[in-house]
């Protein structure tokens, strides 16, 4: 998957690598493992297998000439929540974590990326602030990155098949409502990695020992400043707990 091009701020000089979440050389998120299947018949593996993307729109970036900052947009064409609207449900089925080379702004070089630390160091990277002689901040090299495989509830109003084809219906539900669902994978990083990440991988530790895929968080965006830049960020909140038939239910997409 060639990468895309994306229009450059006209603030000159700002850290653009916190502004925005999708910087040049995007980098491809990886698709989770996934049986053999019988009907296809070759040296298929994971390189040919693609999921709908998901990310938050910001004032600069690949989403920005069609959405306002703070927008989640689904195959980088559908709005499915904004600022101020209510959070969106959603199940971490997957989360990998792994590095990415903190290239400067606009330049034509690939980022390269690592599994691990130990692979970052063997590459002479850093992953932590230090000081050089003069007791100046130098920031790290290279910085975590995560890909998220997740699945997200339908909101209200918002159950098209188009944008939600996957259906289930709760037997354990009292109303056994049928819900509307949607895979997607989410590329996590810069500012968002901390505001998004951390606290699902906190929950992972805690409230959610059994499993990520266990519970939902509430996932919504709000504005930050950072650096001086107004920015939208992701804000994640404890969501509810699932039924074992829809943990069962979610378990055969991974």
């Amino acid at each position: 998957m060639s990468a895309k091009t994306q229009k450059k701020s006209s603030t000159e000089g700002q850290d653009k690598n916190e502004i925005v979440e999708q910087i040049d050389n995007e980098v491809v998120a990886k698709a989770p493992d996934l049986p053999i299947l019988g009907d296809c018949i070759g040296d298929f593996d994971n390189d040919d297998i693609s999921f709908d993307k998901f990310a938050l729109a910001q004032k600069i970036g690949p989403l920005s000439d069609d959405f306002q900052t703070g927008d989640w947009v689904i195959r980088g064409e559908k709005k499915i929540a904004g600022i101020g609207d209510d959070p969106l449900n959603i199940t971490v089925m997957r989360l990998v974590k792994s590095f990415i080379e903190d290239l400067p702004w606009g330049g034509d070089e690939k980022p390269r990326t690592a599994s691990t630390k130990d692979e970052v160091y063997a590459m002479k990277g850093t992953l932590k602030w230090s000081e050089d002689e003069n007791g100046k901040s130098v920031r790290p090299t290279w910085k975590p990155i995560a890909d998220a495989f997740i699945c997200i509830e339908a909101p209200e109003g918002l159950d098209s098949y188009e944008w939600f084809p996957f259906r289930f219906r709760d037997p354990a539900s009292e109303d056994e409502v049928e819900k509307n669902f949607a895979f997607a994978q989410w590329t996590i990083r810069n500012t968002a990695y901390r505001r998004a990440v951390e606290p699902m991988v906190s929950a992972r530790k805690t409230y959610r020992s059994s499993g990520l895929m266990y519970g939902s968080f509430k996932l919504s965006s709000e504005k930050a400043v950072i650096n001086g830049n107004q920015v939208s960020v992701p804000k994640i909140g404890r969501g509810a707990d699932h039924s074992q038939p829809f943990v069962q239910w979610l378990s055969e997409f991974i």
